[in-house]
Parts: C-alpha cells; structure tokens; sequence
C-alpha cells in the first residue's frame, strides 16, 4: 500500500560521493530490483521513504532490500517502477551528463519538460514516458552544446 509523499524533501542518505562506474554495475541489468534499491539509497541518495511512495512498497520493505536482507516481492507495478528508475538514472550517468550525487536532486526539482512538476511525480503518476522524455532531454541539449548549436 502506497504512503503519502512526505511533507519535506528528504535529504540525500549518501555516505559517500561514489565512482560513477560503480554505480552503472549495480544498476546492470543483470542485477536485481534489491541492488537498484541499494544504489538509489546509498549511492544515489534517494529517501527509502520517496521509493516507498514511488513503488507502494513499505519504507520497511525498502529498508530491507537496501540492506540486502530481504529479496524484492514478486510485485510487478513495483519492479517496472525501479526498471524505469534505474533506465533514467543509467542513461544520465552512462552518458556522463550527471555525476551520481546529482541524479536524486534531478529527480526531485521542477523541470519544463513536465510543465514545472518532477520527474519523480511523473513516476508517481505513472507517467513513465514523461520522466524518460525529460532524461533524454538533459542529453539532447547537452550534446547540442557539445556541437555548437546551443550557447
């Protein structure tokens, strides 16, 4: 059952500032939904509370996987969710637009792209297409930059 998004932001849970390569292998493919949860929190610093809302899945169920003492419930609206996740987080570090420490605060802020909202209520709304629209955007313009077209 999904919870209420909470009233404040919360503040980046990250212990360290990770190497970017670092956090692409444990959002490989091959991983699983528990190993995106440990990298959204520890690495990226994403709230267990803000996953809970994101995914209906319990902040203790949340809690458990970013601890790896428990494996993912078989809950398909909750696994598409961290796919889609750990496609956007992948896509803006891979391609080097984002450092790992900047991906949470990305998701969080307000972008034109989504008419001022974030791509995190994007997701919560299931505007899945949306969110990745405005990833793919930060590319965009960042390699139209890199060719001259943008100043």
């Amino acid at each position: 059952m999904a919870t209420s998004p909470p009233s404040t932001p919360v503040k980046a849970t990250r212990r360290h500032d990770p190497d970017p390569r670092d956090v692409l292998d444990k959002l490989g493919r091959r991983r699983s939904p528990a190993d995106f949860i440990q990298a959204f929190t520890v690495d990226l610093g994403l709230g267990e509370d803000e996953l809970a809302v994101l995914t209906g899945l319990s902040t203790e169920s949340i809690a458990w996987c970013s601890e790896d003492r428990l494996r993912m419930p078989d809950d398909f609206e909750a696994i598409s969710t961290l796919w889609i996740l750990r496609s956007i987080a992948a896509l803006l570090i891979a391609d080097g637009e984002m450092e790992p420490c900047s991906v949470a605060e990305w998701l969080r802020s307000g972008n034109r792209d989504l008419s001022g909202g974030s791509p995190l209520d994007a997701l919560r709304q299931h505007g899945y297409s949306s969110a990745i629209s405005a990833a793919l955007a930060v590319c965009d313009a960042s390699i139209a930059h890199e060719q001259g077209k943008i100043r």
